[in-house]
């Protein structure tokens, strides 16, 4: 995360979001709540902007099936 030209927000956050975000915490190791958060926004706007490029997500698991990940964006 940069360190540089930081901006103070105040969010009111659901218990859900709260919750989400704890989630999020336990998958990628972080336990800083900001880090988090941009974390998650980076890879939101990664796929999102993949996504409106018309390229497609595709998860595959450990038997080779594959499935395309939908998105409505807007």
């Amino acid at each position: 995360m940069e360190s540089k030209n930081l901006t103070k927000v105040s969010m009111n956050l659901s218990e859900r979001t709260i919750n989400n975000v704890e989630d999020l915490s336990k998958i990628i190791g972080e336990n800083n709540r900001t880090r988090v958060v941009s974390s998650a926004i980076e890879l939101a706007k990664t796929i999102l902007s993949q996504v409106k490029d018309g390229k497609k997500i595709i998860i595959k698991d450990s038997n080779g099936n594959e499935q395309e990940i939908s998105f409505i964006i807007g």
